[in-house]
């Protein structure tokens, strides 16, 4: 993926409040009361990006709003580098469920659900973090990865279009916004994680 000329977008990048249809899909799904950041908190943000093919799409992902221009800024510079994301649509599109979303290969955003510890929110709960390319970049914790298919892509020194490594185009232009990576995280490793508050 080094070719020099983007493919025209398919689609504007936007940053808009979540209309009535987005909300009636997330409630009791990926948002309900008592989560920590409220459906006003939230922005759509829209975004073209390329699949493994260097096919343009139009994705879509829901982040807390203070942190939707910065989220613009990565996915532009990431479609301009030809960075490959498999796919992206909120979590509502899995039911909520984040096992799934991740089997799915699906860059996704927001979603109310605890961490890993008790009494505890996911950074995603918070709408400060992203899950990117979460089948080629798994999550280890202990001999546990997630997703289960994300074993075939452990090895991380056979760098494969799409992976999220030490130096590499995704981690560089994350940080360069201020975004943290969990792969420099001593354990667990969760390469698929980015987020703004570095947690």
């Amino acid at each position: 993926m080094c070719a020099t000329t983007p493919v025209p977008p398919p689609a504007a990048y936007g940053i808009h409040p979540l209309d009535a249809v987005h909300r009636a899909k997330m409630t009791g799904v990926s948002w309900h009361p008592g989560c920590p950041v409220a459906l006003d908190a939230l922005s759509l943000v829209t975004v073209p990006y390329l699949d493994p093919e260097g096919v343009p799409h139009a994705g879509e992902i829901i982040i807390g709003t203070q942190h939707a221009p910065a989220l613009v800024a990565i996915f532009r510079e990431l479609y301009e580098s030809h960075f490959p994301i498999a796919r992206m649509e909120p979590v509502d599109a899995f039911g909520g469920d984040d096992q799934r979303s991740m089997a799915a290969n699906n860059t996704s955003g927001f979603n109310c659900r605890p961490g890993h510890y008790a009494n505890e929110w996911s950074q995603h709960a918070l709408a400060n973090a992203v899950d990117l390319n979460p089948l080629w970049n798994p999550q280890l914790r202990d001999e546990w990865i997630s997703p289960p298919a994300g074993r075939a892509w452990m090895n991380r020194v056979d760098v494969r279009p799409g992976m999220a490594v030490r130096g590499g185009t995704a981690v560089t232009i994350f940080r360069s916004h201020g975004w943290r990576w969990g792969g420099r995280w001593p354990k667990p490793k969760d390469y698929q994680h980015f987020s703004a508050s570095g947690r």
